[in-house]
C-alpha cells in the first residue's frame, strides 16, 4: 500500500460489549464506518485520494498488528496523492 497515512479503527471487544451490551459490534461497526466517511470527505476536500478496507483476514490481521486478545481490526482507512496520469 502506498498510502501517505493509514488510520485503523480498533476495538476490544470485551470492553465494548460490556459497556455496550450484545450490540455492542454493530456500534462499532456504525460508528467506525461514520469516521471512515468523514475521512473521504476530508481527503476529497484537500484534493488527495482516500480508500476504505473492511475486508480482511482477522486472525492475519491481529497477528500482523499484535492485537491483544479480545481485540480487533474493524476498518482501515488509506489516504494519500493520487497517482496522475500522463
Amino acid at each position: 500500500m502506498n498510502a501517505n497515512v493509514q488510520f485503523l479503527f480498533i476495538t476490544d471487544l470485551k470492553k465494548l460489549e460490556q459497556y455496550y451490551g450484545p450490540r455492542s459490534y454493530r456500534y462499532a461497526m456504525l460508528h467506525s464506518g461514520r469516521l471512515g466517511e468523514r475521512l473521504y470527505l476530508a481527503a476529497t476536500a484537500m484534493g488527495l485520494g482516500c480508500c476504505g478496507i473492511g475486508a480482511f483476514y482477522d486472525m492475519e490481521a491481529a497477528q500482523l498488528l499484535k492485537l491483544k486478545t479480545g481485540s480487533k481490526l474493524l476498518y482501515l482507512v488509506a489516504v494519500g496523492l493520487v497517482k496522475q496520469k500522463g
